[in-house]
């Protein structure tokens, strides 16, 4: 039989050991808890160059996932954080952001990237001249002003509503491109490293006045008058030179220009189209098979364009 005293000591063994068992379960849970969490850092940030608004999006460690609780500022410039996990931060690049280091802060700790962010200036186009093309003539070099642009001439993408051109001179500020043959009324936009800045005002091509709809006999023709440009037509500037004609294309003896154009003639608006009933006189009408008709400008203006503004008509 066991001795008291033996009994005795197996009982502060059992205690001891139960003792034991209770500290490790204890250090191992305070081992868990107390374990730190990861370093707030930046590993990496996409892409890697943008302009104003441009979405980026920065992957690292620490994150709060309130949106609100991240401060990301781009060299400096705070910009707005639209969603956030531990990990990942999406956010568009600030108004006057500059290439520099991204940072995030948290709970008053700032994590930093390892490279800069590059910051690309969106190009602006001012203005440019000529404002407009007269269809059928020479193509014009377009000299377009504003700023941001590349100094090497292929660096520039330059674009009549949406038609490429060609690029010959360029400056910070300055471009000198030929209108492409294909070019049709609209913006003008100049695109530098993917970032493209686009005109206030459209660059219009102009392609003047049509007659059509000619009729009557020897002495008096109805004919219609259309503008199919781009900008109202100032018509109190306009007449009608008529020509006698054998075939229709080679002029003759003039029989007399139509004089009823005057200051009170309204200007007409783009695809308007105007009839007007015209008397025709002068030499040799009866003995000529055609008559034709010229629209023509009594001033210096860029509507009158012979291309269209030429109709004949048979008259006998």
């Amino acid at each position: 039989m066991l001795t008291s005293h033996k009994k005795l000591d197996m009982k502060i063994a059992r205690n001891n050991l139960f003792n034991l068992l209770c500290i490790l379960i204890f250090l191992v849970g305070c081992k868990k808890s107390d374990e730190p969490k990861p370093q707030l850092s930046i590993t990496s940030f996409t892409p890697t160059s943008g302009a104003e608004g441009a979405s980026v999006t920065i992957t690292g460690q620490s994150f709060s996932t309130t949106a609100a609780n991240n401060v990301v500022k781009f060299n400096g410039t705070t910009a707005a954080v639209m969603n956030a996990t531990t990990t990942e931060i999406t956010t568009n690049v600030p108004a006057g952001a500059t290439s520099g280091k991204i940072t995030v802060t948290v709970n008053g700790v700032t994590a930093t990237s390892a490279t800069d962010f590059t910051f690309l200036t969106t190009p602006v186009v001012t203005l440019f001249a000529p404002q407009y093309y007269l269809s059928g003539s020479t193509l014009p070099d377009v000299v377009i002003s504003g700023s941001n642009f590349s100094t090497t001439t292929t660096d520039n993408i330059v674009k009549f509503n949406g038609a490429t051109a060609t690029v010959s001179a360029a400056t910070a500020t300055q471009l000198t491109a030929t209108l492409p043959a294909d070019a049709t009324s609209g913006k003008v936009t100049v695109t530098v490293n993917g970032v493209t800045g686009t005109s206030d005002t459209d660059f219009l091509i102009i392609s003047n006045m049509a007659i059509s709809n000619i009729s009557g006999n020897n002495f008096t023709v109805t004919y219609d008058i259309k503008n199919i440009g781009a900008i109202p037509m100032e018509m109190h500037t306009m007449y009608i030179q008529s020509y006698v004609s054998t075939d229709g294309t080679t002029k003759s003896a003039a029989s007399g220009g139509f004089g009823d154009y005057g200051p009170s003639e309204l200007n007409l608006g783009p695809n308007e189209t105007r009839q007007k009933v015209q008397s025709v006189s002068g030499t040799d009408i009866a003995t000529n098979q055609y008559v034709i008709f010229d629209l023509l400008s009594s001033s210096p203006s860029p509507e009158c364009n012979l291309k269209n503004n030429e109709a004949s008509k048979k008259i006998q």
